[in-house]
């Protein structure tokens, strides 16, 4: 006769007696048990399996293996049903994978396998029978998608307390949902119900505490009491063919689903959102699709919203998702996504927390631009890229740490942060390093960002050759910046809207001007730009209020769109060489602007953007005071002294133009060890380039700094006296030829 063991609260444990199992039944809560009964047993393997001579039924498992495949055939019958409680308790395995020729898994038949992981439930299977796989709390992959056309019914606890699943898909053929089916799936996120569903029990999704979205494909079922007691962010959506929809349904509100979208081959797009709730609850699946993006513009501008969450799976956020939702306070960004696009959060001043979890992997330009209430930002380990301007204007955060996985930060990814006062990177982050106020690239070489709230007089490091985009952005507390020769590049914006410069100096070893890079400094009266500089690119000095005189260097051959407009005191521009080439509207708003030019320089007009020209006025004077007509260009192109140098060249000499005995010479001061020395008399606050050739074929280049106290390639005299160059980079045996440029 059958043994009976009693076991409070639980699951009986099962027995091996005269070759007979024994299996006793779950206690249910008004203190009933059952008896499933005895039956004769055989062994095949690991497998203990009773049948009827025509079909096997699977009474328990004696091996050990973690992945556990349950076979089709027993002795020449087909395996159709997993008996009650025939691995109850097989804590060893982690992966089962059930045979196609299965039709019924047994009364508490994996209960308490609390290593197993991953089921495969295939399409053969038409009944899953009460506590089938009650507290598998690690079940975490429940392929119900798969099933086919036959399972028609979810036996009561049958997954209760598998907290390891996250979302759910019950396909159209389940009719009935058992009592507390699936109670206490706190991992659970996401249900999908197909339409076939007409009968839900009690306590069938209750306490699944983290529960956001249930999505039904058909009509409204019957439903017992309390179905989602303590699912207190569960929302069901249902769709428009759908009818008998009411605003509820057990204890959770219910909605139309508030969303369009569109069908990709890697699954559901968001497009757009048409509900009014200031709550949106982005679902996994949608008519049975995994929904995997949110697409551009898809909730732009939707000034109701106040909180998204957004459910695990979906793997791209677009760009401008959610710009402009002015009252969005709460973003829950799952741990599923890998990339956030271009302004997707930008302008969204009510958000005061955000974490950016250890799935994504690029954090897009602007993304998080001008959130004005952003507090905090937790970006996780994980996240390698954040591009350019990505928390531009965040005025409420204070300080954001840089995980070690970073190893791409765009231009101006921090600035205009009025209350940013740190950056906080490990020792052990491969790519960056905060120093003083100063984000820097992990070499010193590049500098990233300075913080808005430095103040005073700031010097460059001589390491850095790089000055990124919007580095100093609104950085108004600094009084002045120096940049060094060893910089080469400085970025878009660099300087933008330093309202407490005054004076800036472009070192030589620059040759471009940038975009937007002194635009809106206000205070900024003077800029030298040395004649290494071929370009000023668009907006470069725009809307330089105080700026008044400007000398553009002969290097310069082309001047971008806006370059200097809106310099309203802004009277003079010298230019030294020919007329650059002029982007539109370069001096629009310039009323009070003369540019003044040498008759020796071609391309210029009466006008010059919009602009009257003039020959430069102290070129004329130093005509008249040398006695030589303003009239024509003889005076200018004669050499009156006969002593090989154009008046002009005189002029910019600053030599005598009728003293044959007073010009630019060299001398040659003789060779040393791989050195070479020339000499030549300057004249005061004359700025000279020494210039070598190997040939005289190839094309002339900025000789190398020379040994020794005034003995650069470059050098201005604060008087009249003997300079001297000496080349260090010249061997006994090697060709060299200089000259002596005068930088006007």
């Amino acid at each position: 006769m059958p043994i009976m063991l009693l076991k409070p609260n639980n699951w009986t444990h099962r027995f091996n007696t005269n070759a007979r199992d024994i299996f006793l039944a779950f206690i249910f809560s008004m203190g009933l048990f059952y008896i499933i009964g005895s039956v004769q047993a055989d062994q095949w393997g690991d497998w203990t399996y009773s049948s009827d001579g025509t079909n096997v039924t699977i009474r328990g498992y004696t091996g050990t293996n973690g992945d556990v495949v349950i076979p089709n055939i027993i002795s020449n019958m087909p395996v159709i049903t997993i008996g009650s409680g025939a691995f109850s308790n097989c804590v060893s395995m982690i992966n089962i994978t059930i045979s196609s020729s299965v039709t019924n898994i047994g009364v508490g038949a994996f209960s308490f396998c609390t290593s197993l992981t991953n089921v495969a439930i295939p399409w053969s299977v038409i009944n899953i029978e009460d506590y089938a796989f009650y507290s598998c709390s690690n079940i975490a992959k429940l392929k119900l998608n798969s099933i086919g056309p036959n399972l028609a019914n979810i036996g009561d606890s049958a997954f209760s307390q598998c907290n390891g699943l996250s979302s759910l898909l019950i396909p159209y053929t389940v009719a009935s949902i058992g009592n507390s089916a699936f109670f206490g799936c706190n991992g659970l996120t996401s249900i999908t119900l197909g339409n076939g569903i007409t009968n839900i029990g009690n306590l069938a999704f209750a306490q699944c505490t983290n529960l956001f979205d249930v999505d039904f494909y058909g009509n409204p079922p019957n439903v017992g009491s309390s179905v989602f007691t303590g699912d207190v962010h569960a929302i069901i959506y249902y769709y428009p063919w759908a009818s008998s929809w009411g605003t509820t349904l057990g204890d959770i509100q219910a909605m139309l689903l508030p969303f369009t979208y569109t069908n990709t081959a890697n699954g559901i797009s968001i497009t757009g959102y048409t509900g009014t709730n200031g709550v949106a609850i982005i679902p996994a699946m949608i008519e049975g699709f995994p929904v995997v993006s949110i697409g551009d513009y898809s909730f732009y501008s939707h000034l109701d919203l106040t909180n998204v969450i957004i459910v695990s799976g979906i793997t791209s956020i677009g760009n401008d998702a959610f710009d402009s939702c002015t009252n969005l306070t709460s973003i829950t960004i799952p741990n599923s996504v890998t990339n956030i696009g271009d302004w997707a959060f930008m302008w969204c001043p009510s958000l005061t927390n955000i974490t950016i979890p250890p799935s994504v992997i690029s954090v897009g330009s602007r993304a998080f631009a001008q959130c004005r209430g952003l507090v905090n930002v937790t970006i996780s380990n994980g996240v390698s890229i954040i591009r350019e301007f990505a928390f531009i204007g965040c005025d409420s955060l204070t300080s954001i740490t840089l995980p070690d996985s970073l190893t791409t930060i765009g231009d101006g990814a921090f600035c205009a942060c009025s209350h940013l006062t740190n950056i906080e990177v490990n020792v052990s982050n491969p790519s960056y390093i905060f120093t003083n106020g100063v984000l820097f690239s992990i070499d010193n070489t590049i500098l990233i960002q300075c913080l808005v709230g430095k103040t005073g007089d700031y010097i460059i490091p001589d390491s850095v050759t790089n000055i990124g985009g919007a580095a100093f952005l609104r950085c108004t507390n600094l009084t002045s910046i120096s940049i060094p020769e060893s910089v080469t590049s400085i970025g878009s914006y660099a300087f933008a809207t330093c309202n407490g410069l005054t004076n800036m100096t472009i070192p030589r070893s620059v040759t471009s001007i940038g975009y937007g890079t002194f635009s809106d400094c206000l205070r900024l009266t003077t800029i030298m730009i040395p004649t290494s500089i071929v370009s000023i690119s668009d907006y470069a000095f725009r809307q330089c209020a105080n700026l008044t005189t400007v000398t553009i260097p002969d290097s310069v051959t082309s001047i971008g769109v806006m370059a200097f407009s809106y310099c309203p005191r802004l009277a003079s521009m010298y230019f030294k060489g020919d007329a650059p080439k002029l982007g539109t509207f370069v001096f629009d708003g310039d009323d009070s602007l003369t540019n003044f030019f040498y008759p020796w320089t071609t391309s210029w007009g009466s006008t010059y953007g919009g602009q009257p020209t003039q020959i430069n006025p102290d070129f004329t004077q130093w005509l008249l005071n040398n006695n030589f007509s303003t009239n024509g260009m003889e005076s200018t192109t004669n050499d009156y002294d006969h002593d090989g140098m154009l008046n002009w060249q005189e002029y910019l000499a600053g030599t005598n133009p009728t003293n044959a005995a007073d010009k630019l010479a060299i001398s040659f001061m003789g060779n040393g060890a791989n050195t070479i020395g020339i000499s030549w008399l300057s004249k005061s606050n004359i700025s000279y380039q020494v210039m070598k050739s190997i040939d005289l074929q190839q094309v002339w280049s900025s000789a190398p700094n020379g040994v020794g106290t005034n003995q650069q390639a470059f050098q201005t005299a604060p008087m009249d006296q003997i300079l001297q160059y000496a080349d260090p980079n010249c061997a006994d045996s090697t060709n060299a030829f200089y000259r002596v440029n005068v930088v006007p």
